[in-house]
């Protein structure tokens, strides 16, 4: 039987790529034990479906350097990680180093030891939400993770502010500073501030003079300023600089119904576009 196993191998990893999720999820589940053990299938199968690693052998999941290579590929997959390593300090932080969902499946205890996760606040500040509700609620913590979340959002483009924010805890998306911070690089991270600072004038012309149609996450009341309109007016002019005809296109489809209005802001996407007239507000043109 020996002799088979290189073949047996290979002919799992050929089956393997024409597999969609759950039908890799399948194939490692109903897969000989040598296959569950094998690094290589494994790791071939989770790239497939993160959820499938919980039908690898024992012995992979209690192998710290390969389920650090399993977190790269997929974070969730940590969930089936040996109960050993789910209480190891190092291991965990190493974890959300790489993925700060990972800190979710940490042992409870780790999740409750305020020192413990101070220091995972430093790793990865959103790592904080998988945290005990107490820890989350201690003041201290809660100003080490505005600094750190502040000092992470220094290196993020655009795309980057907007996902931080997005993934970040509750009482960082109810935090002035942060979300200030936030949406003047990124305006459409705008719809993931805390409802009331949504009604933040000074917040949502930041957002919007990053991002012209970011105006539409903001209060109704806000939306209504002129002076947030004027501005979100301009921003729109500025983003549709560089865009092609899709992007153009796409820009007024999304834009609120002040700028849909805008005989300017209509006009300028028309000469990129030719097609986008039906996105335009009906009063447009009267």
């Amino acid at each position: 039987m020996g002799g088979c196993i290189p073949g047996l191998k290979q002919t799992y990893l050929y089956d393997l790529e024409g597999k969609q999720l759950w039908n890799a999820r399948d194939l490692l589940r109903n897969a000989p034990s040598f296959i569950k053990s094998d690094k290589e299938c494994v790791l071939a199968t989770v790239r497939k479906s993160g959820d499938a690693f919980q039908f690898a052998d024992v012995s992979l999941k209690a192998d710290r350097k390969f389920m650090l290579e399993v977190t790269k590929i997929c974070g969730n997959a940590l969930q089936f990680a040996d109960s050993t390593l789910k209480a190891d300090r190092d291991f965990i932080l190493a974890a959300v180093d790489i993925d700060n969902k990972a800190f979710q499946f940490a042992d409870p205890f780790l999740k409750a030891d305020r020192e413990f996760v101070l220091a995972v606040v430093k790793v990865h500040v959103n790592a904080l939400k998988y945290a005990g509700d107490q820890i989350q609620a201690d003041a201290e913590v809660q100003k080490a993770a505005n600094e750190m979340y502040l000092r992470k959002l220094e290196d993020c483009n655009s795309q980057g502010a907007h996902v931080l924010l997005a993934d970040g805890p509750d009482f960082i998306k109810a935090d002035r500073d942060c979300v200030l911070a936030t949406v003047s690089k990124a305006g459409t991270a705008l719809q993931c501030a805390n409802v009331a600072l949504k009604g933040d004038k000074e917040v949502v012309l930041a957002a919007v003079t990053n991002y012209g149609n970011a105006l539409k996450f903001a209060d109704d009341a806000i939306q209504a300023d002129e002076e947030v309109q004027t501005r979100a007016k301009k921003a729109y002019m500025q983003n549709l600089k560089g865009e092609d005809c899709r992007g153009a296109y796409k820009l007024l489809k999304d834009s609120p119904e002040v700028i849909k209005v805008d005989n300017e802001c209509v006009f300028a996407t028309l000469q990129i576009t030719g097609t986008s007239m039906k996105h335009a507000g009906r009063r447009t043109f009267r």
